[in-house]
């Protein structure tokens, strides 16, 4: 009897790896353009979908300059998602910790924009200014 239940163990430890791995699998890494203002920064971008058919987008940078030490200086990077139909949304900050890194996770309905990582002087401003250090090209979730 004990055989069989450790066996039932298995094959639930089996079937819940097998669906986590499918899981991480969804997630599709997106090309990102690096501002030469920021020539030492890396930025990662993953896709996915969440259950509510929204896209998902986690964003993580390395060795990003503060923005208080980009010519001229800023005070913070704002987030933001542009909409195929050029609606932008600021959807967030971006802070960085003190060895240079941060990440943030957007949740969008839109299933095709791009993703602009701009410095700016105010968090609210409502378009990116003309200092972007980070961008992808379209992005299509389907």
């Amino acid at each position: 009897m004990e055989a069989a239940h450790d066996r039932s163990r298995l094959c639930a430890l089996v079937l819940a790896l097998v669906v986590v791995a499918g899981l991480a699998g969804c997630a599709k890494k997106v090309a990102v353009s690096i501002s030469s203002t920021v020539p030492a920064a890396q930025a990662e971008i993953k896709t996915s979908k969440d259950k509510n058919e929204n896209s998902v987008v986690d964003l993580k940078v390395k060795y990003l300059a503060p923005p208080d030490r980009l010519t001229p200086p800023r005070s913070v990077y704002v987030v933001r998602v542009e909409a195929q139909d050029r609606v932008t949304v600021n959807v967030g900050r971006l802070k960085l910790s003190d060895k240079l890194e941060g990440g943030i996770r957007v949740t969008t309905p839109y299933k095709s924009f791009r993703i602009v990582v701009s410095a700016e002087d105010d968090a609210l401003a409502r378009s990116p200014g003309s200092h972007r250090v980070i961008e992808t090209g379209q992005i299509n979730i389907r």
